[in-house]
């Protein structure tokens, strides 16, 4: 890479640290770094970190949860310098198999000369992204794509199957994104590039077959809070002040509800606290919940009023920002709490997102209660669930007990034998001829069911698929802009990893889901929070903010006719029937189509002119 290369490279991260930049270059060989201070130890820091013997180069963007750990295991102070320092000693010490002795959220990357070789690696979970492309001639990663779409080696062109599994809602390839030229490195691998070739490999991986076997639910809870209160606390490694998100949901409250007091027993706080109130939404409204958190004090509120949801809002800001499409259509309502945040001098955020995914809702015991012939505990199970969160018995019989154990193929058949159309055809509808025959890399719907026959595999299903390390990049990136870090307790690896291991009661029991977590904080929880059923939705508001924009998605369709990615007269079906049918699923598809299609033609539009903004 030419140094000209790297300083613009580095250029378009700029936004990401405002504390510093720095750079380093031998020959053929440069990395790049933008520095934002979010823990004490990286106050003065500089990288590139160089070793002792300046034979190896490190960058990198990680919080290791465990440094004392790590420091006594490497023979070096507790106050060993910056978390950088300790990675770049993890190297020299166990080489490709430091990343699986680090604990904590980080993607880095590193030259050692000695070795001849570049090393790149992300965490377990994907919390920080890592980007890259690799050729015969260049290899290059970076945290987010610009950079590396800037290069002269990088196409640019597009990956139909990717295109096409957006579309469907399923992109399985956690390595892929919309550009063939750039790969993601998926959560918990690393890669290591030398002359003699290229090496990816995956260093850990979360085990389904364990099941944890403890004697009560107070042992239970013990065990949760003990892996809980320590994620949350190695969170809180930050400057004053700290914030958290509160929607007024378990999680989020789980998490304010422990860090506040954790603040509190160090002399800290208050924790400011970031929520959304929906008062002309009333299916979207939390703002009771919210309340009876903040009324227990140890925190400063601050509020965000949205009249609704406006999922087209600055989308066109967020997909140049992001280079590609993205699934999360609050994103606009999302970043108002981030520039509140900011100003209030927040630098880093706690975040309760899909911590119901870690934790698990449980509710394909229901399932496994059926196979068993366990009748009476099923029957239980669904009359709690019908009462907790008015569902009827005949629904949650038919979606949940008995359609998980019934194979595809059956499924398909009988929809053929209504008279229905097949799973998935309004998606697929939606394709244009580029697609048509790709379609995405999805496995078979078998494959599928049979990864998800037991609730066990249920829930590591649900926590190894590619929306939650897509939506942790999206998040970085928006957060990037807003010079603000967010950080997730329920992603510690020691959370994911005991959750996962509960016994299917300690995740729904007597129609409560997440017992586990309701035992173990349910005395931090104020009452209205502990005995919560459901939660609210943006279903509804989402919806009213598709059809609301229907003139604008008109505009975006009207200079789509024969696009070869999407069928523009598909999604003006959609729009049209929306106000009746007012279906979430037919208003994601929507917006998803014309997401990609606004996508497409600024992409169009800046090949013909280098110039458009």
């Amino acid at each position: 890479m030419e140094p000209t290369e790297l300083d613009a490279a580095s250029a378009r991260l700029a936004h990401r640290g405002p504390d510093g930049a720095g750079a380093w270059r031998e020959g053929p060989i440069g990395l790049a770094h933008r520095l934002f201070v979010t823990v004490p130890e990286s106050v003065g820091e500089r990288q590139p970190l160089v070793s002792a013997d300046r034979q190896v180069v490190l960058a990198a963007d990680a919080r290791l949860d465990n440094r004392e750990e790590l420091a006594a295991a490497l023979g070096v102070g507790a106050g060993a310098g910056p978390d950088s320092a300790l990675v770049l000693a993890a190297w020299e010490r166990w080489g490709e198999r430091c990343a699986e002795r680090l604990l904590g959220d980080f993607a880095f990357a590193l030259w050692d000369a000695r070795r001849r070789c570049l090393f790149a690696a992300r965490d377990h979970m994907g919390v920080k992204p890592l980007y890259y492309h690799l050729s015969d001639r260049l290899f290059a990663c970076a945290s987010e794509l610009s950079p590396l779409l800037a290069l002269p080696d990088v196409s640019g062109r597009l990956d139909d199957a990717h295109i096409a599994g957006y579309l469907l809602g399923d992109m399985p390839d956690l390595g892929a994104t919309f550009y063939r030229d750039v790969r993601r490195l998926p959560p918990a691998h690393w890669l290591t590039v030398a002359t003699s070739g290229a090496r990816r490999e995956r260093y850990w991986a979360l085990d389904p077959g364990r099941e944890l076997r403890l004697k009560s639910d107070d042992e239970y809870a013990e065990a949760f809070r003990a892996v809980f209160g320590p994620a949350v606390g190695a969170r809180l490694r930050a400057p004053e002040p700290v914030g958290s998100f509160l929607s007024g949901g378990l999680d989020s409250s789980a998490i304010v509800c422990t860090a506040r007091q954790q603040l509190a027993q160090a002399g800290r706080g208050p924790l400011h606290t970031f929520s959304l109130l929906y008062p002309d939404v009333p299916e979207a409204s939390e703002e009771a919940y919210v309340k009876a958190v903040v009324g227990q004090g140890g925190v400063a509120p601050h509020y965000v009023t949205v009249p609704g949801l406006e999922p087209f809002d600055r989308l066109q800001t967020w997909l140049d920002r992001l280079g590609q499409p993205y699934v999360s259509p609050n994103l606009s309502t999302y970043a108002a709490l981030c520039r509140d945040a900011r100003v209030s001098g927040v630098r880093c955020l706690l975040d309760g997102f899909d911590g119901d995914v870690v934790v698990s809702h449980g509710i394909r015991r229901l399932a496994d209660l059926a196979l068993s012939l366990r009748w009476l505990t099923l029957r239980r199970e669904i009359r709690g669930l019908c009462a907790n969160f008015g569902w009827t018995p005949r629904q949650v019989l038919w979606r949940q007990a008995i359609r998980p154990l019934v194979p595809p193929s059956a499924l398909a058949l009988a929809r053929r034998l209504a008279g229905r159309p097949a799973a998935g055809a309004d998606a697929r509808a939606l394709l244009g001829p580029a697609l048509r025959e790709r379609r995405s890399s999805a496995p078979p719907a078998r494959d599928e069911w049979a990864r998800r026959r037991t609730a066990r595999l249920d829930h590591h299903f649900r926590l190894t698929r590619w929306e939650i390390p897509l939506a942790f990049e999206t998040a970085h990136v928006v957060m990037a802009h807003e010079g603000l870090e967010l950080r997730f307790p329920f992603f510690d690896r020691r959370v994911v990893e005991l959750c996962l291991a509960l016994p299917a009661d300690q995740k729904l029991r007597g129609g409560w889901s997440r017992i586990v977590l309701r035992h173990a904080l349910g005395p931090l929880y104020p009452p209205e929070v502990a005995g919560r059923g459901g939660k609210a939705g943006i279903a509804t508001p989402f919806v009213s903010g598709v059809i609301a924009a229907r003139p604008l998605v008109e505009r975006v369709l009207g200079g789509a006719a024969g696009d070869p990615y999407v069928v523009a007269d598909a999604i003006r079906h959609l729009g049209r029937n929306l106000p009746q049918t007012r279906s979430n699923d037919e208003a994601l598809r929507i917006w998803k189509g014309t997401a990609l299609l606004m996508w497409l033609h600024r992409r169009d539009a800046r090949r013909e002119d280098p110039g458009c903004p």
